[in-house]
């Protein structure tokens, strides 16, 4: 008799072990759905900006005269940092807020608005791989010039995207393809400036269709074995 009672106990603990656990599986794929679908946040969020926020189109800049590429490129660099710090005060750096820190011809290096900027050169075939590091280790972007040439220019390289380098041309203030911009290029800058304060990294775009898809999917599963089990 001890022996069986024994068992019935053992059973229903198992069974109870069993029956938890599939809930729980199904209250985590049901949080999922819900996150995916923008029904529930995280406790704890992160103040770096989206995707989305640093490119859009108030951050970017079209030079509104000519002769100063170097300066607005850093100005929207500065801006990105700005917003990926959480500072929301960021639309309030402009040419003409950075000028004295920065200077008309900008510096090897300074500091404005509480953000570093550093210089450096590049030469030789290693440019690419070079900007590539770069953008990987500075989301704000990286500001890129070529003045070796018949014609100097700078532009903002924002991201790289599967395979394609992103930058906003002052000329035209837009997000475009590097190989669309004027003169200079990712095979052919001469120097470039960085954001040297930490910025917190882009929280890359979100894909929420396929979020949606895969916790639906995930929350039918869970719930088939619990019906059948």
């Amino acid at each position: 008799m001890l022996h069986k009672n024994l068992k019935r106990t053992t059973n229903r603990t198992t069974t109870a072990r069993a029956t938890a656990a599939r809930t729980a599986r199904a209250i985590v794929a049901t949080l999922a759905l819900a996150l995916a679908l923008g029904l529930a946040a995280p406790a704890a969020t992160a103040k770096a900006a989206t995707f989305e926020q640093v490119n859009d189109e108030s951050v970017l800049i079209k030079e509104p005269f000519g002769g100063h590429c170097v300066s607005f490129s850093i100005v929207m660099m500065l801006r990105r940092a700005a917003l990926l710090n959480g500072d929301p005060a960021w639309a309030d750096i402009t040419y003409d807020s950075t000028l004295v820190s920065m200077g008309s011809c900008p510096r090897f290096s300074f500091s404005t608005h509480g953000i570093s900027v550093e210089h450096g050169y590049a030469s030789g075939e290693n440019r690419v791989a070079l900007l590539q590091s770069l953008l990987a280790e500075h989301p704000a972007g990286v500001v890129i010039y070529e003045y070796s040439g018949s014609r100097m220019h700078a532009v903002l390289v924002l991201d790289y995207i599967d395979g394609v380098f992103w930058a906003c041309d002052p000329l035209y203030g837009d997000r475009r393809p590097l190989e669309e911009c004027e003169i200079v290029t990712a095979e052919n800058y001469d120097a470039y400036w960085v954001v040297s304060s930490g910025e917190k990294p882009v929280e890359p775009p979100v894909d929420k269709d396929a979020l949606i898809a895969t916790a639906s999917s995930q929350l039918a599963d869970f719930e088939w074995q619990t019906e059948v089990a």
